[in-house]
Parts: structure tokens; sequence; C-alpha cells
């Protein structure tokens, strides 16, 4: 069974493929930087099935 992860970069956020259930898909949206210094946060998080 393939359970590995795909992510795509598009714009500032990244859809995550989960495999095999590929109609799931997770998309995160990040920010460059929290404010506190620390990149890369998880602000909102989307699950569209």
């Amino acid at each position: 069974m393939d359970t590995s992860i795909l992510l795509y970069e598009h714009g500032n956020s990244y859809l995550v493929y989960t495999r095999p259930n590929d109609h799931m898909n997770l998309k995160f949206h990040w920010l460059g930087d929290d404010g506190f210094g620390t990149p890369g946060c998880i602000y909102h998080f989307e699950a569209n099935y």
C-alpha cells in the first residue's frame, strides 16, 4: 500500500495528497513569519473530501 505524501507548492500554500486516497486533499496555508521569528508556521488547515 502506497502511503506516501506528496507536497505541491502553490503560492503560499502547500497541497498535500495522500495515497491511495487521492480524493482527500489536505491544504496547508503557511506564514513566512508568524511575527515571533518562527518561519513556516501553519495558521490555517483545510480538508477537502
